[in-house]
């Protein structure tokens, strides 16, 4: 709150504020990210207590019912991580798509068959020559 408060005096009015706590000692990020638990309802209070600015949330947030239940209580909600994974799904979507195709070209090298390749053919008529050329023992 005195943050809030000091912050918004300097003209501030948007604060988004990540529902988590950090622990500074004995996690990794990573693991600050997952361990130390949500708490939305100090972030819907501090929008109860300061109403005239616009608070957002962000921590957690990876569902669109989350997203809307959140949005009862406050202004805005972030997804960062969210965005990031559906990003990294629509690039796998593209390469799985690029891959695709080439394996469609890929196709058009490869022997049915009974169908012989021009290496084959070669080394055949090599064989060929080398046996009438060849001297006899």
């Amino acid at each position: 709150r005195d943050f809030i408060g000091t912050v918004a005096d300097a003209g501030c009015t948007v604060f988004i504020v990540h529902a988590r706590n950090a622990w500074l000692q004995g996690l990794s990020p990573k693991e600050n990210r997952d361990v130390p638990p949500l708490r939305y309802e100090v972030v819907h209070r501090l929008k109860a207590e300061f109403p005239q600015f616009t608070i957002a949330i962000n921590g957690g947030i990876t569902t669109d019912a989350v997203v809307q239940e959140q949005l009862t209580h406050l202004d805005g909600v972030t997804q960062k991580n969210a965005a990031m994974v559906e990003e990294l799904a629509n690039t796998a979507s593209v390469l799985y798509t690029k891959s695709d195709a080439l394996g469609r070209s890929m196709q058009l090298f490869r022997l049915q068959a009974g169908e012989t390749t021009l290496a084959q053919l070669d080394a055949a008529q090599l064989r060929a020559v080398s046996r009438t050329t060849a001297p006899r023992a």
